[in-house]
Order: C-alpha cells, then sequence, then structure tokens
C-alpha cells in the first residue's frame, strides 16, 4: 500500500483540503476552520512520527488517520471528510502545484458564465423566431412549381364485368334501387353528352339539379371525390377509369336517395353495361374506348389560392416584431428611489454570494434599540423576599445578654441582636451555543428578577456544570465576563444561597443507561436547597424530569416568568412531607416506573402555577441531527416539519419568517423583528396577528392591531425552544422551505422587516450594536459556508453604482419580454394556420366560422386589455403632473426662463 511522510507544506495542504470539505459538506461556522490548537498539536504529530521512525510500508493513510482524528475531527462526519482529505492527499503526492491565475481564471469563468450566460441564451433564442419568422414568409413569397396530381388512380373495385360485351343479355332487373342506379345513371350519361369534357363539379351540380332531394352540389360532389379521388376542376378522363368513376358517382347519388344495403356494388356497377337502356350502355362504351390505350398522365392542380392561405397567419410574427421588440416604458410616476431599489432587490439575486464560493465578509451593524423591555417581575420578586435567613448580627442586645448572665450563675454571656437577610439565588443556566436563544431568554428573566430587587448571581455552563462562566449579574465581572470557577468555588462564595439549575437536563443524564451523573448525585443534590427550572412544557415531562428530581430530591419548576414564583417551594421544609416533597414521595410508593411518572407529574401539575403551553410536535424534537443538517431530507419530511411549525408558532410564524432570513441568529435581532414586525413594518391593513387563531369577535379594518406588537413573551417562548434557536443557525432548506409555503403577505412582512433592520446603521442613534456578518463575492477572499449565506429575500450587495447597473436589467428585462410576446405570436399563428380549412376538396358551408371566430375572439381579447389602459391614461399623466419629482422640474424650469 502507498505511503506517506508529512511535512509542513504537505500537512497544509491536507489541513486546507480538510476545510474544503468541511465547508461543502455544510459542518457548520463553528467547524468550518481547524484552529491553531488543532494545527500545532497535529504538526507536533508528524514531528514526532518523523523523528521517531517508522517502519517502512506503516505510514500509510489509515495510520495517520489513526492518529490524527482524534485531534482533527470532533464529529463523525468531520472524521469521514478527514478521511477524504486524507485520500487527496495520496493521490496528489508529487503532483505539481497548479498556477494561482488558475484559480482567478476559473473564478472569473464561473462568474461570467453565471452572470452573463442568461444573454446569450435569450438573444439566440430571440434570432432563431425571428429567422423562423424570415424563412416562413421567403417560403411563402417565393414561385415554387406546382406538385404533380395522378388523374387516373387505379380503381378501387374489378373493372371485369365493365369489359363484357354490350349484346350479351342480362335478365332485368326490377328492384327499387336498380332502377334508381339506372335513371341517376341516364341522367350522368345525359350531362356528360351535353358537356364532353365535364368535371366531377359539373357532375355534381347537374345530379343536384335533376335530384334535389340528394343534397347540395358540394356536399355530393365532397362525396363523390372521397369515394373516387379525382381532380373536382378537371375534366373527367375518357379511360376506363373515368367510365368507372361515372358509375361510382352515380351510385353515391343513388346511396342518398335510396335507403338501403349496397352488397353487390360489384354487380351495380356493371349496370350501365347490361341495362336495357342500349344508348346508355353505347355512350359509356364509346366515352370508356377514347383514350383506352392512354398512360395516365400528370396534370397540374387548378390554382388555388386556399394552399397560401394556411401559410398567411405566419406573416403575423413580421408584422408583430414591432410590437414585440418595443421596449416597456416605465410609468412616469415611478420615483428615482423606487426604481434603484427595485433595480437593487432584482440584483440580489445575481451577486449574491453563493456556497463554496470565493467570497469576502462585511460586518453590518444592526441597532439594539426598539428591543421590547424587561418582562415586569415585582410580584414574583415581591413573594420570594418575604423568605428571609436569620443572621448572626453585630449589636449586643442588652437584656437577654443580663438575662443569660443570671442564667449562667454570673459568668458573663453576651447575646447578640438578632437579624435577617433575604435570600440569594444562584442561578446555573445551560448553554448548547454561543448564540443559544433559551440561554439569552432565560438570562432576560433572570435580569428582570434582579432590577425588580432579588439578590440573585448568574453562570452559565457548556456542557458541564462542574466549570462555570460568569455573566453580567457577578459583581466584579465587568464587562470580560471571562470568570470561570468550579462548584466547590461556588459554594465558598456564595454559602447558603438557593442554587437554581435552567436546563432542560439532557446533559444531566447518562446517555447510555438514562440515569443521573455524579455529579448531580454528589455535588448538586448535596446544597441545602436546590432546584431545576426547565423550559420544556409541563405537558411534554416524563421520565427525564422525574429522575432529575429524584436525585436532587427537591421539585421541578418550569422555567418561565410565572414559574419563577414556584421557587418559594424550597422555603416549605417545615415538616418532612412538606409540599415540594409530597409529590415525589407518593410516586415512590408505586411499584412500576411508568405509574411513577404519570402519578409524580399529575401532582405537580397541581403543586405548580399554571403552565398553559402545549406539548411541542414530535417532529420538532424528534432528531436535532436530521433538522440541524445542511443536506435536506425527504420533500415530505419538509413538508411535515414546515406545517408543524405552523401549528406549533401560530401567528409567530410571521417571525420565524423573518428571523429565517439570515442563517446565522441573534438574540438582539430576533427581540426586535418581533418587536418591530407588526407594530411599524406590517401596514394597518395586514391582519398578522388575528390570521392564526381563532377569535371571538371578527377582526376591524378599520383599527386591524396596527399598535398591537407581534412580540410576547409566551412567542419568544415557543420560538426559543426550537432547536435551530437553541444552536443559533437554521439550514437554508428550511428556510426555503418555509418562505415557499407561507403566504405573500407574511413574506412581504418579513422582507419589511429585515430590511429595516439593515437600514439602520447609526450606532449613535441607537444604543448598542450587533454585528451581522454578510458575505460580497470576492475572489480574493475565502470559500464561503453553506450556512454563511443570506437567503435571496434581502439585498446583501451594496447600493453603489446603481445608474450603472440599470441598463444590465433593462436589458434583461427586454429580452425576456420580447421572448414572451415572440412566443405568444407563433402560438397564435400556429392555431390560425391549424384553422384554415383545407384545398383538396371543395369546402362546404361553415367551414371558415371556427377561423373567424378565433379571430373575433383574439380582437376581444386585445380590446379588454387596451381599453383600461387608455382610460387610466390620463390618471396616471395627472399623478405624473402633481409627483414630488415633476414639481420640483417644473419650479427649476419656470426658474430657469
Amino acid at each position: 500500500m502507498d505511503e506517506i511522510l508529512l511535512d509542513r507544506s504537505s500537512l497544509d495542504r491536507l489541513i486546507n483540503t480538510y476545510e474544503d470539505l468541511r465547508i461543502h459538506r455544510g459542518l457548520g461556522t463553528a467547524l468550518n476552520r481547524v484552529t491553531p490548537g488543532q494545527r500545532l498539536d497535529a504538526l507536533h504529530i508528524c514531528l514526532a512520527v518523523t523523528a521517531g521512525g517508522i517502519a517502512a510500508g506503516s505510514a500509510t493513510r489509515s495510520f495517520w488517520l489513526r492518529h490524527l482524528a482524534p485531534v482533527l475531527a470532533e464529529t463523525r462526519e468531520s472524521a469521514t471528510a478527514l478521511e477524504e482529505a486524507l485520500d487527496v492527499t495520496f493521490r496528489s503526492r508529487g503532483a505539481p502545484q497548479a498556477d494561482p491565475r488558475e484559480r482567478f481564471l476559473v473564478v472569473a469563468k464561473r462568474w461570467l458564465a453565471r452572470e452573463f450566460g442568461w444573454v446569450a441564451t435569450r438573444q439566440m433564442a430571440v434570432v432563431a423566431a425571428l429567422a423562423a419568422a424570415v424563412v416562413c414568409a421567403g417560403y411563402l413569397l417565393s414561385p415554387r412549381p406546382p406538385d404533380p396530381v395522378i388523374v387516373h388512380p387505379p380503381p378501387p373495385f374489378p373493372v371485369s364485368p365493365s369489359l363484357q360485351p354490350l349484346g350479351q343479355q342480362i335478365p332485368p332487373d326490377s328492384s327499387p334501387l336498380t332502377r334508381s342506379y339506372v335513371k341517376i345513371l341516364t341522367v350522368a350519361v345525359a350531362s356528360l353528352s351535353e358537356h364532353k369534357d365535364a368535371s366531377p363539379q359539373t357532375l355534381a351540380r347537374a345530379m343536384s339539379a335533376s335530384f334535389p332531394q340528394a343534397g347540395k352540389p358540394a356536399q355530393l360532389l365532397s362525396e363523390m371525390v372521397s369515394r373516387f379521388p379525382l381532380s373536382p376542376d378537371q375534366p373527367i378522363p375518357h379511360t376506363a377509369a373515368g367510365g368507372l368513376a361515372v358509375r361510382h358517382y352515380a351510385l353515391v347519388v343513388a346511396e342518398r336517395l335510396t335507403p338501403g344495403s349496397f352488397d353487390d356494388m360489384a354487380a351495380l356497377l356493371s349496370i350501365g353495361e347490361r341495362a336495357a337502356d342500349t344508348e346508355v350502355a353505347k355512350f359509356l362504351a364509346a366515352f370508356q374506348a377514347e383514350n383506352a390505350n392512354a398512360a395516365p398522365t400528370a396534370s397540374p392542380p387548378a390554382a388555388s389560392g386556399r394552399t397560401t392561405y394556411r401559410y398567411l397567419p405566419f406573416l403575423v410574427l413580421l408584422l408583430g416584431s414591432v410590437w414585440a421588440l418595443q421596449k416597456p416604458n416605465r410609468p412616469p410616476s415611478a420615483s428615482s428611489a423606487a426604481r434603484k431599489r427595485e433595480v437593487a432587490i432584482a440584483l440580489r439575486d445575481q451577486c449574491r454570494a453563493a456556497a463554496g464560493s470565493w467570497a469576502e465578509a462585511s460586518l453590518v451593524q444592526t441597532g439594539t434599540a426598539g428591543l421590547p423591555p424587561l418582562p415586569s417581575a415585582g410580584r414574583v420578586v415581591r413573594a420570594l423576599l418575604g423568605f428571609r435567613e436569620p443572621r448572626p448580627g453585630t449589636r449586643l442586645d442588652a437584656g437577654r445578654s443580663v438575662r443569660a448572665t443570671l442564667q449562667s450563675a454570673g459568668d458573663l454571656v453576651p447575646v447578640l441582636q438578632a437579624r435577617s437577610s433575604a435570600v440569594e439565588f444562584v442561578f446555573l443556566i445551560r448553554r448548547r451555543h454561543r448564540h443559544d436563544h433559551e440561554r439569552a431568554r432565560a438570562l432576560r428573566l433572570v435580569n428582570a428578577l434582579g432590577d425588580a430587587g432579588l439578590a440573585l448571581t448568574a453562570y452559565d455552563y457548556a456542557p458541564d456544570p462542574r466549570r462555570l462562566t460568569a455573566t453580567s449579574r457577578v459583581r466584579g465581572s465587568n464587562a470580560r465576563h471571562g470568570t470561570t470557577l468550579d462548584l466547590r468555588g461556588l459554594r465558598e462564595r456564595h454559602f447558603g444561597a438557593v442554587l437554581v439549575l435552567i436546563t432542560d437536563g439532557d446533559e444531566l443524564l447518562d446517555l447510555l443507561t438514562g440515569r443521573p451523573l455524579e455529579v448531580v448525585t454528589q455535588d448538586i443534590a448535596n446544597w441545602p436547597r436546590r432546584m431545576i427550572l426547565t423550559p420544556t412544557p409541563v405537558a411534554a415531562w416524563g421520565i427525564r424530569e422525574y429522575r432529575l428530581a429524584v436525585a436532587l430530591d427537591s421539585p421541578i419548576g418550569r422555567a418561565s416568568l410565572a414559574g419563577f414564583a414556584d421557587l418559594a417551594l424550597v422555603f416549605d421544609d417545615r415538616f418532612p412531607d412538606y409540599t415540594a416533597r409530597r409529590p415525589l414521595v407518593t410516586a415512590l410508593e408505586l411499584p412500576n416506573l411508568g405509574r411513577q411518572v404519570e402519578r409524580w407529574t399529575s401532582l405537580m401539575v397541581k403543586s405548580l402555577t399554571d403552565d398553559l403551553m402545549p406539548a411541542p410536535p414530535p417532529v420538532l424534537v424528534a432528531d436535532e441531527m436530521i433538522l440541524l443538517s445542511e443536506r435536506a431530507p425527504s420533500q415530505q419530511a419538509i413538508d411535515t416539519v414546515v406545517l408543524a411549525l405552523r401549528e406549533w408558532l401560530g401567528r409567530g410564524y410571521v417571525w420565524f419568517l423573518a428571523c429565517a432570513v439570515h442563517p446565522q441568529l441573534r438574540f438582539d435581532v430576533t427581540l426586535w423583528l418581533g418587536a418591530n414586525l407588526t407594530r411599524k413594518v406590517v401596514p394597518g391593513s395586514f391582519l398578522t396577528l388575528a390570521d392564526a387563531e381563532p377569535r371571538a369577535d371578527p377582526p376591524r379594518l378599520d383599527r386591524a392591531y396596527s399598535d398591537a406588537p407581534l412580540f410576547s413573551e409566551a412567542q419568544l417562548d415557543r420560538l426559543c425552544q426550537l432547536v435551530w434557536f437553541r444552536q443559533g443557525r437554521m439550514p437554508a432548506w428550511l428556510r426555503i422551505a418555509a418562505f415557499d409555503n407561507a403566504r405573500d403577505r407574511d413574506k412581504a412582512s418579513a422582507r419589511a422587516a429585515v430590511e429595516r433592520l439593515l437600514q439602520r446603521t447609526k450606532p449613535g442613534e441607537m444604543g448598542s450594536v450587533t454585528s451581522l456578518p454578510v458575505w460580497l463575492p470576492d475572489w480574493r477572499g475565502q470559500k464561503l459556508a453553506a450556512d454563511e449565506t443570506m437567503l435571496g429575500l434581502k439585498s446583501d450587495f451594496p447600493l453603489i453604482a446603481v445608474s450603472e447597473l440599470t441598463p444590465m436589467i433593462s436589458q434583461k428585462r427586454w429580452y425576456s419580454l420580447a421572448l414572451a410576446r415572440f412566443s405568444m405570436l407563433l402560438a397564435w399563428a400556429t392555431i390560425a394556420s391549424w384553422l384554415v380549412p383545407g384545398a383538396d376538396v371543395p369546402t362546404p358551408n361553415g367551414a371558415w366560422l371556427p377561423l373567424a371566430a378565433y379571430v373575433v375572439a383574439t380582437f376581444c381579447c386585445c380590446a379588454l386589455l387596451v381599453i383600461p389602459a387608455v382610460r387610466a391614461a390620463p390618471g396616471r399623466m395627472l399623478r405624473a403632473m402633481s409627483s414630488p419629482e415633476a414639481v420640483t422640474a417644473a419650479s427649476a424650469e419656470r426658474v430657469a426662463k
């Protein structure tokens, strides 16, 4: 097997390939880059292997994967990417390095193909349509020889009976069919004798005049030519075929006059030779004998203009080219600012940085002013301040000291005055990610309690509670927030305080057995007063919460503002079976674990504050790896997730859409969107708040909830429980699917909210600011991860030199409009050409009616489109004249004069 020794340069190539694979696999922003510590550890391994020496053939791919995976690969997906990177390194060993200019050329070609590929495609489509129109017109107008038509086709029936001798005697047939046929044949012979060069059309007129019951000449001629095809306008040939044609034409008229079946058609056709009227027989014999030996000749068809009529509708392509190639005019009322904004929105879909492309980061400063205020926690704080702990005083109590001294037989016993102090609370908040919304929401509620007067300190941990990090609520931490300590130091610093853990409890249980870890049973359980507040709704509690309650021997509460009032349960320790432990004691008496969990949950619901939040849909908490992966699941799974989101969030789905515009979720931005979405972005006619939830009274359009913000603590609680907000990012497939399944007005509201957020770029007017990374295409930058691109819903391209980009956007629209117009004209001409009657047979009455109706319907549709535009033209002119731009221009013109 091939082997390779990694030096400094080859290790750098390996790590660069490894990073590219992680970026393309969408492993997340935190896992995209290899940290300096990981690079240093990998380099130490390579140097140690090189210095120590290894056996020949041992430095294989599996060898390096075994030693480098623990250092560079954090997850299974990362290990797979590292293995592929090693394969690439093994294959490229000894290969010459690519020219640095090739990277620029490749990127430039891709950019040109993406930006200007549509120009060549649509221009060629328009040129092809024009060329087709020119070819059709040249074909119609150029002279060409007529197609030959054989006027003596082979007879479809046997003619042997017609060749019998004329003098043969045949018994007369007295049937009505025979008599009708002989009578009609006599009229045909008379017509042929009168007009020697009679045509089938002449014969049809004679038949219709002699037998009006047979029908009109056009109908007779159509059936006659269909029975025995001859040119309608050419004379009937004086041959055996012509005589047979005359007998067929007489038989057609007989069929129309005499009902019945004509089974022996050959016998009927020979009646002309065997008829009693010998004059008819002799005439037919002489008619057939004139050119009996003449060969069939080809003669041109009669001049008919209807052959050219079929192609005349295609001339509409030439006549309509003026209309199709006409550039659309902008309405005069459109302002320049609106036009620039429209161009910028169209530009963002073309020049937006895509995943895997080279880009450069640009931080957009977004203001956090206008955030919703902290919730009012005065009632909860007043209830908790009622519990006080006795503390040793510093002043001497004279009366109690004298009594104690007398009781001790004269020994001096000083007694200090009794005093009490408010109970201190220490909150430990679980942090899944740097931008964990649930952690930020819990810290926001803790800040509300602290501002209301409660003595508290807050720390967070990720994921081991034995390593704590100070937050802004820790005294002396200032803005660094970098103070760290363990549970032992926490006990020494906050002795006697109430310990409150705000977590869902997953990190406190063993992944395999589901039992609490030692940190719970030994360290946290030994705290005098402790309690867990979980963000999980009470309706979704189960065996996880029950096992934590048993391990801590304490109640479990809900991490909401109302749920903080349940902290008073930790002080109810006056009796062994106090209220907080009564549900747990009762549940432990049952033998079955399932019954214990059910009994404990039902009793805890009665002991705690009412929690109206239902359990989240199972699909939103089933598999976090699938929900967070950049690889899209099946379409059915995506539809199920979107439907569950709409049911879970309700009216907050619009808030979710606004957060989904940018993949990197920030808590301050989420709060700003929720506080400003309805009140300042959605117009008064948008009933966003009343759409998702039924109301007893119907909403009124005159007030339309314009003063009611979309933000609420309950909506924020539901939003922060979603796994994407816990991890601080959202995959592209979910963002696109959420917008595809949203209503148009919800999309417009979300876009308008994000647009207003990104326009607030003056930190001095907004207080604190938050930076959102927006990536711009730049081949000199770095490769872009899939979760760092902004969705194509908001312009992430700067509004600079928009006037220079307007012609390109206008040309693109002109090509699209011209192609659509030519396609419409071509479809209309094709349908009209199909409706033109054929020229091979005479047209019956009403054959042109479908074409006439089609043309009339076309004119009516055009009139319906043109008349409203003509009627609205004066109004548009008036609005244009009264617009601020027009008034300013008119004033400037008067001043100039």
